[in-house]
């Protein structure tokens, strides 16, 4: 009866005999939704710390893969300037070869008008020597050609072309 009257005053025993201004299932009620949203807060505290490096390592890894792309960027465009670079340097080896090919067309033409000159040179020394000789200097004749070919050994087809017309001539 006490009990009822002091409920009816608002307080109460609880198991430790204190006097408490709250209904014991009230007051258990509200221990156990501290005890819930101490759980809650601790498990929110928990989400934010997963959530912030999970934020984290997205950072890394978008900043890894930026790093990545840039990367990639300067090697497409250093992979363009090569190409064009070899282009150019393509161009200018096709100029280089035709200027070449005309030099050595060129020194083909001096060549052979150089040899011609040399074997109409040839022919009038032999010429000369031909008319001039006198008889019984065929040796003297022959050695000054074989002197001459020594100092020209291309030559020699050509002497010996000579001689068999010289022979035929005397």
């Amino acid at each position: 009866m006490a009990d009822e009257t002091l409920a009816k005053a608002g307080l109460y025993f609880d198991e430790l005999n204190k006097i408490r201004v709250l209904e014991p299932e009230v007051a258990q009620q509200t221990a156990e939704l501290k005890d819930e949203c101490k759980e809650f807060v601790d498990k929110i505290r928990e989400f934010h710390e997963r959530a912030d490096h999970f934020i984290q390592v997205a950072d890394t890894l978008s900043s890894a893969v930026e790093a990545e792309k840039m990367k990639a960027i300067g090697c497409r465009n250093l992979i363009k300037s090569m190409s064009k670079q070899r282009e150019a340097q393509e161009q200018q080896l096709l100029a280089l070869i035709g200027e070449k090919k005309l030099e050595l067309e060129r020194l083909r033409v001096q060549y052979e008008s150089l040899h011609r000159t040399e074997a109409e040179q040839l022919e009038f020394i032999e010429q000369f020597i031909l008319q001039k000789m006198i008889p019984g200097t065929r040796k003297v004749m022959e050695m000054m050609i074989v002197m001459i070919i020594q100092v020209f050994p291309h030559l020699r087809k050509l002497r010996s072309e000579k001689l068999l017309i010289s022979q035929k001539c005397i």
